[in-house]
């Protein structure tokens, strides 16, 4: 079984392999006729819902409040680290955040998880969300 991590590496590997299959599909597709044109019709804007439409009865709770735990006090290591001990891959995406000539970057798969980190970049309190 692929863990998680595994298959989002896998297909942002694929992803451009994809759009590279897609587009070579289009251009032997032999029409050389100009595809016609549809019109653009403007999306409505979203309403809200009147709140007196909502049973409360329908609501379903599916975390308590503070459910998904923050990171409160993140370690840090360097990229060569992360890479040698195996905790990330080189290719891995990262939300980074810089300040003051200091740098800190964030899993994106971590986060998934946490959704939060409480932060100090460079002396200026940070919080990065996902």
């Amino acid at each position: 079984m692929m863990n998680r991590r595994r298959l989002g590496s896998r297909l942002l590997r694929l992803a451009p392999l994809a759009g590279l299959t897609a587009l070579t599909a289009c251009q032997l597709g032999g029409d050389t006729a100009a595809p016609a044109v549809s019109p653009v019709v403007p999306t409505p804007t979203p309403r809200p819902l009147p709140i007196e439409s909502v049973d409360p009865e329908e609501i379903i709770t599916l975390l308590p409040p503070d459910g998904i735990p923050a990171i409160d006090n993140p370690e840090f290591m360097s990229i060569e680290e992360t890479i040698n001990r195996g905790v990330m891959d080189d290719s891995e995406p990262v939300l980074s955040f810089g300040h003051q000539g200091v740098w800190h970057a964030y899993s994106v798969f971590q986060l998934d998880h946490h959704e939060i980190v409480n932060d100090v970049v460079g002396g200026l309190p940070v919080a990065a969300t996902w």
